[in-house]
């Protein structure tokens, strides 16, 4: 799980679940602030909370990868639950890897360190190893109201916020050769266009490639 202000990312299964929850809190007037009114039938004017879920599939993807975990933070939290009276906890990690998603292809998430431009978002990677076929990777956005690409960036757009994959960037893991590469969407399913070098086939390539798209996010506030 990854949260940021009022957006949780939760991971897992080959799944990327987005979660914007929202206080409906009302705004007091003037009056109310300063304690001469209060509204009759919820006197903290506290209206609830509104969720909105938006669902990031890899389609085809291997549930039951190997995960691999690494950075492990000082912060954890303890779940008290009826299948586990005796508390479960979980901790915190700045990555995680899911070995194998698809064959030959492993699926790298971190949170942004310190000083990157995405300071608050993560980022992903694919790993595509000699044997692997990219075009395994089909990703379907399911909660989205509407989706788009917007100068090669993944807009998708929901009543609570926004996601954003920035154009993606892919390239040699042995040279760090930039490989040109750009994102397709069929209605709401994502997949990738790679323009691997002519005697590279996905059977007889020497070293693995690296996918890696910026992830960001955006909450709606107002009316």
């Amino acid at each position: 799980k990854l949260q940021v202000t009022d957006v949780t990312m939760f991971v897992g299964e080959g799944q990327l679940n987005y979660q914007w929850d929202r206080s409906n809190k009302k705004e007091k007037s003037n009056t109310e602030k300063i304690g001469l009114q209060r509204d009759s039938k919820s006197p903290s004017g506290d209206l609830g909370v509104s969720v909105y879920r938006m669902d990031v599939i890899l389609l085809g993807a291997n549930r039951n990868a190997e995960v691999i975990k690494e950075g492990l933070q000082q912060d954890y939290e303890n779940y008290y639950l009826p299948q586990c009276p005796g508390g479960v906890t979980a901790h915190r990690y700045s990555k995680i890897t899911y070995k194998k998603i698809y064959p030959n292809i492993d699926w790298e998430i971190e949170t942004a360190q310190k000083g990157e431009a995405m300071s608050q978002g993560c980022k992903y990677n694919f790993i595509v190893h000699p044997g692997g076929d990219y075009r395994n990777i089909k990703i379907q956005y399911n909660g989205a109201t509407s989706i788009a690409l917007k100068d090669g960036a993944l807009i998708a757009t929901t009543p609570m916020g926004s996601i954003t994959e920035n154009v993606p960037y892919t390239y040699d893991a042995a040279t760090h050769k930039e490989i040109k590469s750009n994102f397709i969407l069929n209605n709401n399913i994502l997949s990738y266009n790679i323009a691997l070098p002519l005697g590279s086939g996905e059977g007889d390539r020497a070293s693995a490639f690296i996918i890696n798209p910026v992830l960001e996010w955006a909450s709606y506030f107002g009316g």
